[in-house]
């Protein structure tokens, strides 16, 4: 064999041996294997929890105290009513909130009329019962309430419901007081030592009067008006010094006056009036509840306070009978003539206010004096 073809065989086994080896290695190629699994853990979601807290203890009930100041010594019958307000707001005026309890202190002896205002304001009062004739120079807007035309038991709640009282209560709120209600009281009465029967006769007599306010008064009566004090009139119609006076009907059966003058006019010039107040400080201090409540109460006792001074005033009348007085009616003519120039007076009180007040105030007048 030449070389040549030893090369070339040698050349072939070799591609041969090639072949297989590579063939093989490709069919023995093992199977690639699964990627192993990666578990990732998610952070767990943050949930918030609101606890709900316990409520709030409540407050315990309150006790709520007004001090009461009265214009009249604690025995005067004018304070009869007021006392009877008194019971009933301390048994009714109450909510869970608390209640409200009057506590009397005093009468004039304590706090006088003319300074009530001011001790309100300085917080030695906080409820307050007086006359509606003490304050024009203070309030003027109480002028319009013991103006003597109209007023009577029968009307005196209409009167006031109708717009008077919303009128004077805001002349009150300048003050820091609150108005919570208008109080009838005895009638004023015209009284005299010597007889008369009619209007005329009445002319040129010196008769005491409460105060100015009643000077338009005294000039349709024809009278000429005195000032003194309350207490120096009976001395004074003993003396003769004057001829009687204009006063409550309270005044005359509790001064005995029928035994100098027992000539007593049945008119009514006015059923006057008293303020029930409250410091607008403690009054707006109060829970709601316990304020609504306070004036439903205040309101409510209304209905006694006229029906006592009605029935106060049949009983002292019967009274005065009794002693020896006389009980004196104008004949029909002059009394319808006093009623219609009593009627000028409101017009003389308007000129001192505001229009916008005697827009709301006349009409009322007018309906109630015809």
């Amino acid at each position: 064999m030449s070389m040549v073809n030893i090369f070339a065989y040698l050349v072939l086994c070799l591609t041969l041996v090639a072949s297989l080896v590579l063939g093989g290695c490709a069919k023995s190629t093992p199977t690639s294997k699964p990627a192993p699994t990666v578990t990732v853990t998610a952070p767990a979601a943050t949930v918030t929890v609101t606890a709900t807290p316990p409520p709030a203890p409540k407050p315990a009930p309150q006790t709520y105290t007004l001090n009461v100041i009265s214009a009249w010594d604690k025995t005067h019958p004018a304070n009869v009513p007021l006392f009877h307000l008194v019971d009933a707001v301390n048994a009714k005026v109450s909510t869970d909130d608390g209640k409200v309890q009057m506590v009397w202190k005093g009468g004039p002896e304590t706090i006088k009329a003319a300074d009530l205002i001011n001790a309100t304001t300085a917080g030695s009062v906080d409820f307050w019962f007086s006359g509606s004739d003490y304050y024009v120079g203070s309030v003027p807007e109480t002028a319009w309430a013991p103006i003597p035309v109209g007023w009577d038991f029968s009307n005196v709640s209409q009167m006031w419901g109708a717009g008077i009282g919303d009128v004077i209560n805001k002349g009150w709120q300048k003050k820091g007081i609150t108005m919570l209600d208008w109080a009838a009281l005895s009638s004023y009465r015209l009284f005299t030592v010597k007889p008369f029967t009619a209007l005329a006769d009445l002319k040129g007599r010196q008769l005491r009067v409460p105060g100015a306010s009643w000077s338009p008064i005294t000039s349709i009566l024809g009278v000429s008006p005195v000032s003194l004090a309350a207490a120096e009139v009976y001395g004074a119609m003993q003396k003769g010094t004057i001829d009687g006076g204009i006063q409550t009907l309270a005044s005359y059966t509790g001064f005995s006056y029928w035994e100098v003058a027992p000539n007593l006019l049945v008119h009514r010039f006015v059923a006057i009036g008293g303020y029930y107040n409250i410091s607008s400080a403690k009054f707006d201090a109060l829970p709601a509840g316990l304020r609504d409540k306070l004036v439903a109460v205040v309101k409510e006792e209304e209905a006694f306070n006229i029906n006592y001074w009605k029935t106060m005033e049949d009983e002292w009348e019967k009274t005065i009978v009794a002693k020896g007085g006389k009980l004196i009616a104008f004949p029909a003519a002059d009394e319808q003539k006093l009623k219609q120039d009593l009627r000028t007076v409101v017009d003389a009180v308007a000129k001192n206010l505001p229009a916008e007040q005697t827009a709301i105030v006349k009409p009322i007048y007018d309906k109630y004096s015809q």
